[in-house]
């Protein structure tokens, strides 16, 4: 009896963790789809940086995507394996901002007081804790934070 109950809810857990991972790599796919997929084309480093923190708002505000946040945030209850796969997508996901940043900063010939990778922790930091707070009938609407992020971020990334 005790066997089969262990056996049971390690299959169940198995279930869940399976579960959970799709939706997190599903997640990650309408990233990579809404953002970066998104912003590829445009040739022009600023306006490619501008267009991602729209795009990457826009899907964090949006009432579809929204969960999306909050999955990547609790990968933890994943399997080492799993975990090690989400993560590495959210890496590549960061190093590409990272990379976009670098590339911003030699353009406007900044001082490097930051660094790009700062500066992406920083973005994205911003962006995703507005499932925290967010209220779409607030005083803040989604076009507002699109261009006060963007004003924030810039301010302070290229100094």
């Amino acid at each position: 009896m005790i066997r089969e109950t262990l056996i049971d809810s390690r299959q169940e857990i198995l279930r869940t963790a399976a579960r959970l991972f799709h939706i997190m790599s599903h997640a990650m796919d309408i990233t990579e789809e809404k953002v970066v997929n998104a912003v590829r084309g445009i040739s022009d480093p600023e306006e490619r940086l501008r267009m991602l923190i729209r795009r990457h708002l826009n899907v964090v505000l949006s009432v579809r995507d929204r969960e999306i946040t909050v999955m990547l945030h609790e990968n933890h209850p994943l399997p080492p394996p799993l975990q090690k796969r989400i993560n590495a997508r959210k890496k590549d996901y960061i190093h590409f901002v990272e990379n976009l940043i670098a590339e911003v900063q030699r353009l406007k010939r900044t001082n490097g007081v930051v660094s790009p990778r700062a500066a992406a922790f920083a973005l994205l930091g911003m962006i995703n804790w507005i499932y925290q707070w967010y209220r779409p009938d607030g005083a803040l609407l989604g076009e507002d934070l699109v261009r006060q992020y963007t004003d924030i971020f810039f301010a302070g990334a290229f100094q």
